[in-house]
């Protein structure tokens, strides 16, 4: 309206300088003014209501040191109440193993969070392959994240396709990220992959202990003293995270009782006292540290690495 009373001023001689909202009713009266015209609605952001009851991640990948042809990928987790950031870290390449890993880390380190939200990338997401059971995918490698947030009892939601509003607090991340993190790379001198984790690991902790408008505090001060629903962890629920997220692998016991898994041997203890030959048995590999052997999610036998022949 103010635009138009400056056109009508500028253009008409002798047009009343009137208030705009003159102008506004006069227009209403007038028939080519749209009548259907609703007020914009502004949505408020859904907020979770505990701390560690939604964690949001997410993938960036940037030119992160200026300078530096390679392009590193940002794997990152961020708590939906506090924006306090539990997993930050530069990797080379955005694979099943390094998600793996920073899931266990997480998890080690908070607890077990009622609820993680990703998008619809494939080591999230099983509608990405159909919609399969995942008994009937096992081994697919790409089913291993959602199948073992099942078996410890985290639920998984995925974003919809083409959606990423809803990951809203950790893309506005992302982009804070980028605009300011290769600016401390220049001041701390960063060179290859591990000088930028090294400056990440400082920026985090700034990031966690500065104001923040959106919490009215710092996101440390809103994770430490809100309420959280981060389940503890007891030495079985370590060990069944440990079970869960891993290489996975089917495999037919043969008739004396062995399966082959990368060119090893494995001999097959008998399952309450029966011989599992001509049955499928499940091989969990933790890389450079295990390998055990399951059979409908009961364990077997483990072999340690140096165990291995």
């Amino acid at each position: 309206m103010e635009i138009l009373k400056a056109i009508a001023l500028e253009k008409i001689i002798d047009f009343p300088d009137i208030h705009i909202q003159t102008i506004r009713n006069y227009l209403k009266l007038n028939k080519q003014y749209p009548k259907n015209i609703k007020s914009r609605k502004y949505r408020r952001r859904f907020e979770a209501k505990y701390v560690g009851e939604l964690i949001q991640g997410d993938v960036s990948t940037h030119q992160w040191i200026p300078g530096l042809s390679e392009k590193f990928h940002l794997i990152l987790f961020i708590d939906d109440k506090s924006r306090y950031i539990l997993y930050a870290k530069f990797v080379t390449s955005d694979n099943l193993e390094n998600h793996i890993t920073a899931l266990k880390e997480m998890f080690l380190t908070f607890g077990l969070p009622m609820s993680i939200y990703y998008d619809n990338d494939s080591k999230y997401s099983y509608i990405r392959h159909g919609g399969v059971h995942f008994d009937q995918r096992t081994e697919n490698p790409e089913l291993v994240i959602p199948k073992a947030l099942e078996e410890v009892g985290v639920n998984l939601i995925n974003s919809k396709p083409f959606q990423p509003q809803g990951k809203g607090k950790v893309e506005r991340k992302f982009l804070t990220f980028q605009g300011q993190i290769p600016h401390y790379m220049i001041f701390e001198n960063a060179k290859n992959i591990d000088d930028a984790n090294a400056v990440l690991e400082k920026y985090v902790e700034k990031h966690n202990n500065t104001y923040s408008r959106a919490i009215n505090s710092t996101p440390e001060k809103v994770f430490k003293e809100n309420n959280d629903v981060f389940e503890d962890l007891n030495k079985k629920d370590i060990e069944s995270i440990e079970n869960a997220f891993t290489k996975r692998a089917i495999r037919k016991v043969n008739k004396v009782n062995e399966i082959s898994y990368k060119n090893k041997c494995f001999l097959i203890p008998k399952y309450k006292n029966c011989s599992l030959s001509n049955y499928e048995v499940e091989v969990r590999e933790n890389p450079n540290k295990w390998t055990k052997i399951f059979y409908k999610d009961n364990i077997l036998t483990k072999y340690d690495i140096g165990d291995i022949v």
